[in-house]
This record gives C-alpha cells, sequence and structure tokens, in this order.
C-alpha cells in the first residue's frame, strides 16, 4: 500500500510540490498563461512560457538548451519522423563571466563569452556517479539525476508544441546555447504572469492569474496536461524523465482536482485540450 495520502480517486497527492507557487497551474490559468506568452514583446520571452508549457523542461535546462538537443527521429517501422528535446548527460557552458563583477559592474556581455555561468561553475556532482572532475570540467552543466538524460522527451500530438519545438530550433544560434541564465528564465516567467494580469483588466472574459509562479510550475503543469491526454503514468513518468512513480501519479490526483475545480467554475469541457 502506497505511504503517500489517497485522493477521493485513491491516488497519492503528497508527492507534489510543497512550495505554493511550484504547484501546478488550474485549467484557465494554464490557457490564460499561454495566451500571455503569445503576446510577449520579445520572441525569447513568448518561446519561454511556450516551451516550459509544451515540453516540462527545468528552468536550467532550457537555459542551457543548445540546437543540437532539438532533433526528428525516424520512426524504425513506421519510418515517419518526430521531433524530441534529447537532454545529454552534461553540457558546455557559456552563458557566465567570471570578471564581470557584482551586478556585472563592468558592463561586459554575459552571453556566449565562453565561460561557465556561477550556477555551472558551483554546480554539485558528489551524487552524480556519471560526473568526474574532468567531465565535469569539460562540461560544467549536467542534469539532475540520470533518468533527466536517458529518456527524450517526444513532442506531445498537438499542432502547437510542433510550432514551439520548430520556433525553439530556428530562434537558437548555431552552437550557441540559450541566451539567458536560469534566473532570467525564471524573471521571464513571472513577466508573463503580469502580463497575463494585464490582459485580464481589460477583459471580463479573463480572470488573470492572481498566484505567485515559479518556473517549475509549469513542469508540474504539463504533467497535468499529459493526465488530461489521457498519457499512462509511465508514459507521464518517462516524459517527465521522473524517477518516481508516485511523482506520476501525483499529476492523476492533480488533474482530477482541476477537473472538480473546472466543473465548479462551469469551465468544464468533455475532451479538454492538454
Amino acid at each position: 500500500m502506497s505511504d503517500y495520502p489517497l485522493s477521493y480517486d485513491r491516488q497519492p497527492i503528497d508527492a507534489g510540490p510543497e512550495d505554493p507557487a511550484q504547484k501546478p497551474l488550474s485549467a484557465r490559468q494554464t490557457d490564460e498563461f499561454y495566451n500571455a506568452a503569445q503576446t510577449m514583446e520579445t520572441k525569447r520571452r513568448e518561446l519561454t512560457g511556450r516551451i516550459l508549457l509544451d515540453y516540462g523542461l527545468r528552468s536550467s535546462e532550457l537555459a542551457h538548451s543548445r540546437p543540437s538537443w532539438l532533433i526528428r527521429e525516424k520512426h524504425p517501422k513506421t519510418r515517419e519522423a518526430d521531433w524530441c528535446v534529447d537532454v545529454p548527460k552534461g553540457a558546455r557552458c557559456t552563458n557566465g563571466n567570471p570578471d564581470a563583477g557584482q551586478g556585472n559592474s563592468t558592463g561586459a556581455d554575459l552571453h556566449n563569452t565562453s565561460e561557465p555561468c556561477s550556477q555551472c561553475s558551483d554546480r554539485s556532482y558528489s551524487d552524480k556517479d556519471w560526473v568526474d572532475d574532468e567531465f565535469h570540467e569539460k562540461t560544467p552543466w549536467h542534469p539532475k539525476s540520470k533518468k533527466s538524460y536517458q529518456y527524450r522527451v517526444w513532442r506531445i500530438p498537438k499542432e502547437s508544441a510542433l510550432e514551439t519545438i520548430k520556433e525553439w530550433e530556428g530562434f537558437l544560434q548555431p552552437d550557441q546555447q540559450w541566451p539567458v541564465t536560469s534566473s532570467t528564465v525564471l524573471r521571464d516567467v513571472k513577466r508573463i504572469r503580469d502580463r497575463a494580469n494585464a490582459l485580464s483588466e481589460d477583459n471580463d472574459d479573463l480572470d488573470g492569474i492572481n498566484r505567485p509562479i515559479h518556473a517549475h510550475a509549469l513542469r508540474h503543469t504539463f504533467g497535468c496536461r499529459l493526465a488530461a491526454a489521457g498519457f499512462e503514468p509511465t508514459v507521464r513518468m518517462r516524459q517527465l524523465r521522473h524517477g518516481s512513480y508516485e511523482m506520476a501519479l501525483y499529476y492523476s490526483a492533480a488533474w482530477n482536482l482541476r477537473h472538480r475545480d473546472s466543473v465548479q467554475d462551469s469551465e468544464w469541457k468533455a475532451n479538454e485540450e492538454f
């Protein structure tokens, strides 16, 4: 028997995030956030919101993504090609400049300097058996766990996800990583939330997103979208590259709570878009 308390549909609900800012968005909030991202003034901010919702990456993964991570691979039987994100065991990081000084007092260009960012420079790898000193020196960024690079993130069968990954590939410069660091990705997520709230002030059909949002909330929202679309827990676990089956079940519980809230808000659709 599971050690987790069960929800009304007998799914564990305590495997999810404790931080309220990291909890999944509701179905309505997801739509408003996605739509707000598409109105952002820069392509980077627009894609930040879309990528995190359509592919469920961690903010650090997005900040270190490169064109080589985005691939099309043919199915061995059908020979039809589709897109996926292939996160490596480790990656070079060129978004730092140790000579910039506190608050970048020198005004240095911090992007693609060939120097790793502070997050990578200070990154601990004592718990990662695939990383040694030599590997870390060569590829100072490495993902959270083995599962993070053992499974690819395949495009979900939704047209917007296809458009997102194509625009993502076109946005990245050849052999260069995402142009801002993880901390800026977090700020971009907050800016998109603020845009969603601003849009709601001028539109009575929008409610806004009156809650804090961390980038990781969008990863958990992606898990709920997979549950809504009927993906099995094992598939969700691989798409999110989790090592915990309980976490995959959490998205079923979280989705059912979202479903209930939608019914109560008279927003339910028989086959809600994921």
